[in-house]
Parts: structure tokens; sequence; C-alpha cells
């Protein structure tokens, strides 16, 4: 009688005793993966049927605070556009980010406001931020004519700083606001089950292959 021979020899697989193996222990390894399966899910259940949704804003930054010019090298417009978002995700909540690339504000939630009632907020927020950025320049052009005299008038730099701010000044208080807000969309996220079923899975597989390694090197064994 030939000795069956063991799957897990160091260097020697014969593939079709381990294939003769798996399949004389195919109802075993079935009920494993199911298990593992079963369990995943179980696991993750408040995952699977929680029910979140995505809200999408486009936007863009119009104007920008004296604070962030001082900040930002002249003409850098990604920094300007930084630091005007972030200043805007802090004033809207942490809960909200924003994608420079794709220029939209997001966020995620389970239970998520009309779109009239984001398309409200966000215009106070922008309100706020732009009556800010306007009594910065009420404040600037005053400063600024306090010392204007015959040798500043003179001075290109002085004259084009002043003229900046009062264009700014002028545009706010014809209507313009600091920032532009697209339509708000707001829609259901994916539920993300399929990862969990084929790690589930692979887990299953992986548990089932140790099962069949070790009744197989434990027959092995006990035969002649």
């Amino acid at each position: 009688m030939s000795k069956r021979k063991k799957i897990l020899n160091k260097g020697d697989i014969d593939l079709s005793q381990l294939i003769f193996e798996i399949w004389n222990y195919k109802f075993p390894i079935l009920i494993i993966v199911f298990i593992s399966m079963i369990c995943g899910v179980g696991m993750n259940y408040s995952k699977i049927n929680k029910t979140e949704f995505t809200i999408n804003i486009p936007y863009s930054v119009l104007y920008h605070s004296s604070r962030v010019v001082d900040l930002c090298n002249v003409g850098n417009l990604a920094c300007l556009n930084k630091l005007s978002s972030d200043a805007l995700i802090r004033l809207i909540g942490y809960n909200w980010d924003y994608d420079a690339k794709k220029k939209i504000i997001f966020s995620t939630t389970s239970s998520p406001l009309t779109i009239e009632n984001y398309s409200d907020k966000f215009n106070k927020i922008n309100q706020i931020i732009t009556n800010e950025i306007l009594k910065s320049t009420i404040y600037e052009i005053n400063e600024i004519e306090k010392t204007m005299d015959p040798e500043n008038l003179k001075n290109s730099v002085f004259i084009e700083k002043y003229m900046k701010i009062k264009k700014l000044n002028y545009a706010i208080n014809n209507g313009e606001k600091a920032f532009f807000f697209g339509y708000p969309s707001i829609k259901k996220k994916p539920i993300e089950i399929f990862p969990i079923i084929v790690f589930s899975f692979l887990v299953g597989i992986f548990i089932a292959f140790i099962y069949v390694s070790i009744n197989v090197n434990l027959l092995s064994r006990k035969k002649p």
C-alpha cells in the first residue's frame, strides 16, 4: 500500500494530491468559507447598515482678506486660495473639507440638510467673510489716507496698493462676495460590502487551507 503524501513537505508539493485532498474536504472548506463570510458581514453590520450621504458644493475664491495677502508672496495664487479656503473651512466646521484641484467643498453625513438649507448656510458664511474683508478695506483706506502726502503720491507702489484696496472696497459695496458657491449636490454613498465579502472569503480560504493541511498531515502520520 502506498503511503499518503504530505501536502506540507518542504519543497515537495504534489499538485494532483493537493487537488485530491481539497476535493475530499470540499464540504468542510465550503462551511468554513461560508462561516467566515457570515462573520465578516456580521462584524461590519453597523457599517453596512449605515446610510451616509456626500455633499459636494462647487466654489471659487473671488477676493482675499488683507491678512491672507500679507502672508503670501505677490502673485502666489495657490497660497492665496489655500489660506482663504482654510479660513472658510474653520468657519464652516471641521467636518467639512475642500479639494483645491476639483474646486469643491465636501462633507459626509448620515443626516443631510436640504439643498436650500445648505445654500442659505453658505450664503450667510459668505456674507460674514465678505463683511470682514470690507471692514479691513475701510480701515486700510483710512490709514493710507492719513499718511497721504505729495511724496507718497509719487510712489507707484503706494498708489498701486491704495487703488487695489479702493477697487476691492468698491466691488464689495456693490454686491460682490468673497466666494462663489455653486449648486449643492447630495448623493447617497454606495454601501461598500464587496471589499468586506472578498476579505472574509480570503480569510475563510486561509483557515480552510490550514484545516485541510493539519488533517492531511495527521492522517499521514497515523498510516503505516
